[in-house]
């Protein structure tokens, strides 16, 4: 192994220890009370190790979020080689599960604490999302769309949007306010949402 290569190897060991740090910290301290000096010390880097892959905390932060959706966006390119009918399915236990995971709650918590003063934090996570998540439902239910599998709605954000708050209702508030498993697991509650999308909106 190369010099070069090590070096390589150990920037992206070190990065990956400072995620996983991080993400403990935003989801159980919160955005404005997560510290960069503490982050540093969990993941067992020095300060200017963490600042120079990361500059400041909002982009740490941006980080964190990115991979928060990681397992989802590993559904999506899954979900990209199935049938129209397969792919919203995919999509409804994915977004499920993403929910469901309490470090995600956390980061979401993290979000809404640090929104009235920090408004990038908020917006940095609104873009990810709407990018990443509400895009790949537009996608899917365009897809269906075309298929005749569901009825064209007069605006094309309204099915994916119902498919999703029909998930959100059953999962979010309940992880946000008390970070407990629900009676149902998330499969479950993705199949019932699914059961009440194609009744309303199946050709």
């Amino acid at each position: 192994m190369s010099r070069q290569d090590f070096l390589q190897r150990r920037a992206a060991a070190k990065r990956v220890a400072v995620l996983a740090a991080a993400r403990d910290r935003f989801a159980t301290d919160g955005f404005e009370r997560a510290n960069m000096e503490r982050i540093a010390h969990d993941a067992q880097v020095s300060t200017a190790t963490l600042y120079r892959q990361f500059p400041s905390k909002i982009d740490l932060f941006q980080a964190v979020l990115a991979q928060s959706v990681v397992a989802f966006e590993t559904e999506l390119a899954a979900a990209a080689e199935r049938t129209p009918r397969q792919r919203i399915e995919a999509l409804a236990h994915a977004y499920a599960h993403t929910l469901d995971d309490p470090f995600n709650a956390g980061i979401l918590r993290a979000v809404f604490s640090a929104a009235p003063t920090s408004p990038e934090v908020a917006t940095a996570f609104y873009e990810h999302v709407k990018r990443v998540v509400a895009g790949a439902f537009h996608e899917a239910m365009a897809a269906a769309a075309t298929a005749r599998l569901i009825v064209a709605a007069d605006d094309p954000g309204q099915p994916g949007g119902h498919l999703m708050g029909m998930v959100e209702h059953a999962i979010l508030w309940r992880r946000l306010l008390q970070n407990t498993p629900g009676p149902q697991p998330p499969d479950e509650i993705a199949a019932a949402a699914l059961l009440r999308f194609w009744r309303a909106y199946g050709v």
